[in-house]
């Protein structure tokens, strides 16, 4: 117990830095990293227990799914990764993201624990693929492909 204690001061001292870093690169202005963080979350969806089902079940496309938690740095640094991926494959892949803290419930159904982010790739309202830990752009990528070339297949 007190070593989980331990390390979440130190994410949380750590988040701390980050976002005054954040903040010095931005000038300051807390009003624009607001808007900037508006623009990058605007195909990512927030998701928890009460709309899991319809978000990420029920879903014709793949949905990539970011269990996270805001005081962890590698889910900081993986955001705007995964900004980047729901532009780029906006109407071939949902990306939704489920904050652990917030529902521990699907946490603990997918069995996510300390590694984080934990990322998965739902498919027909399966789990199909999963990694988790600090993963570039390039892995993630991978990751989703499989499950959206399987869509072309099927349409063609």
């Amino acid at each position: 117990m007190k070593e989980i204690l331990i390390a979440f001061l130190i994410a949380l001292v750590l988040g701390s830095i980050l976002n005054s870093m954040r903040e010095q690169q931005s000038g300051g202005s807390s009003s624009t990293s607001s808007q900037e963080q508006a623009k990058i979350n605007e195909n990512i969806k927030e998701v928890d227990e009460s709309n899991f089902e319809s978000e990420v079940a029920d879903s014709a496309m793949p949905v990539l799914v970011d269990f996270y938690a805001d005081t962890n740095l590698a889910c900081v640094a993986t955001a705007p990764v995964l900004a980047e991926i729901a532009n780029e494959y906006k109407g071939a892949v949902k990306v939704v993201k489920i904050d652990v803290l917030r529902s521990p419930r699907l946490a603990h159904r997918y069995e996510v624990h300390s590694t984080l982010p934990a990322l998965m790739v739902f498919k027909g309202g399966r789990k199909e693929a999963q990694q988790a830990g600090p993963i570039p752009k390039e892995e993630i990528v991978a990751l989703i492909k499989p499950y959206l070339e399987a869509d072309k297949a099927s349409a063609d």
